[in-house]
């Protein structure tokens, strides 16, 4: 690979991660100000649908990905599919295992297949103790993967 090469790539992996970034944010302030309890998962994700559309209108909800690990169903596929998002809402600590183990289980597969990943966590219940430490944890499995944990009132 040239240096004119490796800069463009960079460049184009420093574009996604600020733009998926952006997103973070705007998820984290818009999560947080309307704290609600949510009927269900599917509730939590048009939310976040509804969010997300404000800023990238190309959005794809509920997509099956194909890659050598088999298919995949992803929540959303945002920024012409350099993003794949995976909603899980946890209420109680059931859930937060079931989604601990579908967020481990998903990682290899959807950061092979898209250049970024995001992670949305809604804990409605209180559930989790350490968010922080939570999101390291699931940080340091992929350089591309980011962690986002909204606590709500539980």
């Amino acid at each position: 690979m040239s240096f004119k090469d490796f800069s463009k790539y960079f460049a184009e992996k420093s574009k996604g991660k600020d733009q998926v970034q952006k997103i973070v944010e705007m998820l984290e302030v818009e999560l947080s100000k309307g704290v609600k309890d949510f009927v269900d998962e599917d509730d939590l994700k048009d939310w976040v649908r509804d969010i997300c559309l404000s800023f990238d209108s190309t959005l794809l909800r509920d997509q099956i990905i194909q890659g050598y690990m088999g298919a995949h169903n992803v929540d959303f596929i945002l920024l012409g599919g350099s993003l794949a998002m995976e909603v899980k809402l946890v209420r109680n600590e059931e859930d937060l295992q079931g989604a601990v183990t579908a967020i481990i289980s998903h990682i290899p597969a959807f950061s092979s297949l898209c250049r970024n990943v995001l992670f949305l966590v809604y804990d409605s219940g209180g559930v989790m103790e350490n968010p922080d430490e939570f999101k390291r944890s699931i940080e340091s499995r992929s350089d591309n993967v980011t962690m986002l944990v909204i606590k709500g009132m539980g």
